[in-house]
């Protein structure tokens, strides 16, 4: 075959081409009149309603929100799978309306030892706090720097083997912070449940003349049942506890709201984070 092959085949081939773009009726012209096929129908459009998302059942089954208007940082998390000894697998990490993230497909996938990649669709590994929610889980982490990354690896991942969820592992306080910062964030994390019990073993006492501050509080202690209020907080979360570590009621209060919570006698404990000190109703 020469190299040089000719172009004169291009011509016809192309005009039909150009006409056949135009149109249904400048194809019935070209091919010659009564004996034409008509345009082919166009595909009916995909109708179809995209599958509901997964939804996690909490816990408390009552948690709340008194904020709807926050937002937060959206967070690639990157974690190994329990079924899957191979390559770690991305997950997007989204808050919803009210700040709250969906951990869900990490939970769903069984994802092990989390790390954050990124961060706003950029490739970072530091997690700056820019809602209320991820501002108050900062403070009650007592993080020395202003990066919550390992409370999203934390709450990514549902390893039931770490080494802090064994028996007779002993929790430093520093690491009770850090738990209590993980809940704000993923209060319904499958975990949590042991979470809660880990952080029960370090009771905190009531301060000078009644008032509560943060902190899990042994009720019937120092804690009486009753109502308690705060103002001028920055942002607060709160929690009725059961001995065995379920969470009976919680909410998360926008900063500047008042917040009140009724302690119930039956109730084992009562966790506060962010709130800043509670008084007793008179």
């Amino acid at each position: 075959m020469s190299a040089h092959r000719s172009t004169s085949w291009l011509f016809p081939v192309a005009l039909t081409a150009a006409l056949l773009a135009v149109g249904g009726t400048v194809f019935f012209l070209m091919t010659g009149g009564d004996d034409a096929k008509p345009a082919a129908a166009l595909p009916e459009p995909d109708t179809t309603v995209p599958a509901a998302p997964l939804v996690v059942s909490t816990p408390a089954g009552r948690i709340t929100t008194a904020a709807d208007d926050e937002s937060g940082n959206t967070v690639g998390v990157s974690c190994f799978l329990a079924s899957n000894v191979g390559p770690r697998e991305n997950f997007t990490i989204k808050p919803d309306r009210t700040g709250r993230h969906d951990f869900s497909p990490t939970w769903k996938a069984e994802g092990y030892f989390c790390d954050v990649f990124e961060v706003g669709g950029s490739q970072l590994e530091i997690v700056n706090p820019v809602s209320d929610r991820e501002q108050t889980a900062l403070r009650a982490s007592e993080y020395a720097d202003d990066d919550i990354a390992s409370l999203f690896s934390i709450c990514a991942d549902v390893n039931p083997a770490e080494d802090y969820l064994k028996p007779g592992y002993a929790m430093t306080t520093e690491q009770v912070s850090e738990l209590t910062g993980a809940l704000v964030l993923c209060p319904d994390q499958p975990l949590s449940t042991k979470w809660r019990q880990l952080i029960q073993r370090e009771d905190r006492p009531a301060t000078a003349g009644g008032a509560v501050g943060d902190g899990p509080h042994q009720v019937g202690r120092l804690v009486k049942a009753g109502t308690y209020t705060t103002v001028d907080q920055e942002g607060c979360y709160w929690e009725r506890q059961s001995s065995s570590g379920k969470a009976l009621e919680s909410k998360f209060v926008a900063p500047g709201a008042k917040a009140t919570i009724t302690v119930r006698s039956s109730d084992a404990f009562f966790l506060s984070a962010g709130c800043g000190e509670w008084k007793r109703a008179a």
